[in-house]
């Protein structure tokens, strides 16, 4: 994750007390180097940090997953400042509660203006964001009734384009890249934006990049 911190487990305007941890794994490779996911800036989690690395700590690999230097940026509360083996990260507790982005694309279910459901999808043939938004007269905003739906960002999400799925009761794996177009932009409105809001959000091991905002209605974002 380059660019921005990761916050997660902020209270919401439908749950004050929300508590989640951050998931991902760590891998040896035959050098005895380990390589783990990681985030350019902070970690900032309610509940704890298992396998990601703040201040880009992972980025080259380690020598020692037992180091402070993976948790340069990872706020926390775990009632010591120490670092490494047997010590929890993260529990940082905040009292300011997270906005209600979710409420900014209300999901309207019956009539002729009702949001249109994502495609149907499987984790062999997700739904491109990109092809979503293809054509200038498609919708920006689905939602999803299915238990789980699959996404891929496709092609670059260019100028000016974006799109939202607000599936608050679905579990939305990204099978593949979510990438934004490179070309230079002019003003505020040819930034190109990708909102997914799901009850979980999984993130396949395929995935290098999602440029995002990933929102969590339920519990879990996890990487695998």
């Amino acid at each position: 994750m380059i660019g921005g911190d990761l916050i997660v487990g902020r209270g919401t305007a439908t749950n004050a007390s929300r508590t989640s941890n951050i998931v991902t794994s760590v891998s040896r490779a035959d050098t005895g180097r380990y390589y783990g996911s990681w985030g350019e800036y902070a970690l900032i989690p309610t509940g704890t940090v298992t396998g990601m690395s703040s201040g880009s700590g992972f980025v080259g690999g380690v020598g020692s997953v037992n180091t402070c230097a993976l948790n340069y940026l990872t706020f926390s509360n775990a009632g010591t400042s120490a670092c490494g083996s047997g010590v929890t990260q993260g529990r940082y507790a905040t009292s300011t509660i997270a906005p209600n982005i979710a409420s900014r694309f209300p999901v309207v279910t019956s009539g002729s203006t009702a949001t249109p459901n994502l495609p149907a999808s499987t984790a062999a043939s997700p739904v491109s964001l990109s092809s979503l938004i293809s054509s200038p007269s498609a919708p920006r905003l689905y939602t999803s009734n299915a238990t789980n739906a699959y996404v891929t960002g496709g092609s670059a999400i260019g100028s000016g384009k974006w799109v939202v799925i607000n599936a608050p009761n679905t579990t939305v794996t990204i099978t593949n890249n979510i990438n934004y177009t490179t070309t230079p932009l002019t003003s505020v409105e040819d930034i190109p934006q990708a909102v997914i809001i799901a009850k979980n959000i999984i993130i396949s091991s395929a995935v290098t990049n999602i440029d995002a905002w990933l929102i969590v209605t339920g519990c879990t974002k996890r990487h695998h």
